[in-house]
């Protein structure tokens, strides 16, 4: 099994086809297309097309395929869809953003397309610096996965056709000189912990007040203010209704991913669990 995108195919360049068969590799063209933020190439990738290639692993030819770094709303989604169609899928590395497998295959037959980065410095680095220096190059962000930077160690994810171009390009984050490295290290995981809130309601500021251990009228101003983002979409309206699961973040209070709904307590008020990152 080989990986490819090909010139024809050069709007879906986020995404792994796969087919029988040898094929070539990349192309200066193709290459060029995935790195530069082209007009013909949407900021966001489509999720109706990853859909398409869905029913194409289950009525059509395709074996199966490989998505780029799907963030937590199109990864539940497409799960989701998965399971109604009775694919199969694997996820590829643990973490916020992950590269998902979807149709029939085993494991030791996956070419995996994760490479992982290590960033050697000795100043103090920040999580959206070294975000910023990346996508600063041009690239688009469902090449680059999850970002660790806690305690002097710094790494980062990016899928494996992007390697030689962050090599030679990623010099600086912020004002740092820096040195980058391939490694065979796992990323660490940056989920602190599993817990559980309670909450009146499933109202969004009802919920970011409980998560985020805020009054309900700082968590409305954060909201209006748009410093909260919730499925990473800051426009949002105090009153309106979560679904679960789903994704909440708030700016310098941290983020959680909402699992499940865990029961009511005898007062009826709802029982969330929750992962805090």
């Amino acid at each position: 099994m080989y990986g490819f995108v090909s010139k024809s195919n050069i709007n879906d360049l986020w995404e792994y086809t796969f087919y029988n068969g040898d094929i070539s590799k990349w192309n200066k063209e193709s290459y060029f297309y995935i790195i530069v933020d082209m007009e013909n190439f949407k900021n966001d990738y489509d999720f109706k097309k990853i859909e398409d290639k869905l029913y194409d692993v289950r009525y059509g030819d395709l074996d199966f395929f490989i998505s780029p770094f799907l963030n937590l709303p199109y990864q539940l989604a497409l799960e989701n869809a998965a399971k109604k169609l009775s694919i199969p899928y694997l996820e590829l590395n643990s973490g916020e953003r992950k590269v998902v497998v979807f149709g029939s295959v085993k494991k030791q037959e996956i070419i995996n397309p994760i490479i992982v980065f290590k960033i050697k410095t000795f100043e103090s680095l920040k999580h959206n610096e070294i975000m910023g220096a990346i996508l600063g190059l041009g690239i688009k962000r469902e090449m680059v996965g999850n970002i660790y930077a806690k305690d002097g160690i710094y790494m980062f994810e990016a899928l494996e056709q992007m390697s030689s171009f962050i090599q030679e390009n990623l010099n600086y984050v912020s004002h740092y000189k820096v040195n980058i490295e391939l490694t065979s290290e796992v990323l660490p995981t940056n989920i602190l912990k599993e817990d559980k809130i309670i909450v009146s309601s499933l109202r969004l500021d009802n919920v970011v007040s409980s998560a985020f251990d805020i009054s309900r009228d700082k968590a409305k101003e954060m909201i209006e203010n748009e410093e909260v983002q919730y499925n990473y979409s800051a426009d949002l309206k105090c009153d309106q209704k979560i679904e679960i699961p789903s994704f909440l973040s708030c700016r310098r209070k941290g983020k959680i991913l909402i699992t499940e709904v865990d029961g009511k307590t005898k007062k009826d008020k709802i029982i969330l669990k929750i992962n805090k990152y």
